[in-house]
């Protein structure tokens, strides 16, 4: 059996860019403008939310310090493979506010897979 290839489609440093542009002006803002310009080339950046007051930034720049997409890459790559899976795809990260805070109000660090429409795999990191 030929292993198969998971690409990832990276995501981060797009991001980064994106979120180091100021948003005031809303809708009218560069961050927001920056955001629509990439999305308009296809990039699979539909799971960020570009207008975040969260420390958004922060978390795209510590994954990408530690070779986040690379290391997804290999990893899933490797799982894949143990799985028999057949086919080769495409995955991304995406960095999405955390859905849990315990008693502490420090958040607890969850990921999810999801599928979106175009056939690609993201991996949420929240």
């Amino acid at each position: 059996m030929t292993p198969v290839t998971i690409r990832v489609v990276p995501t981060l440093e797009l991001m980064a860019t994106v979120y180091r542009l100021s948003k005031d002006g809303g809708t009218r803002s560069a961050r927001f403008l920056g955001y629509v310009r990439a999305a308009k080339t296809g990039a699979p950046i539909s799971g960020y939310n570009p207008m975040t007051s969260k420390p958004a930034l922060a978390a795209v720049e510590a994954l990408m310090a530690m070779r986040a997409e690379e290391r997804v890459e290999r990893i899933a790559n490797q799982i894949a493979n143990e799985l028999g899976f057949l086919d080769d795809t495409d995955m991304n990260l995406s960095v999405s506010t955390p859905v849990h805070v315990d008693r502490s109000t420090r958040h607890r660090n969850t990921s999810s897979v999801r599928r979106e429409r175009s056939a690609r795999h993201t991996l949420v990191v929240r």
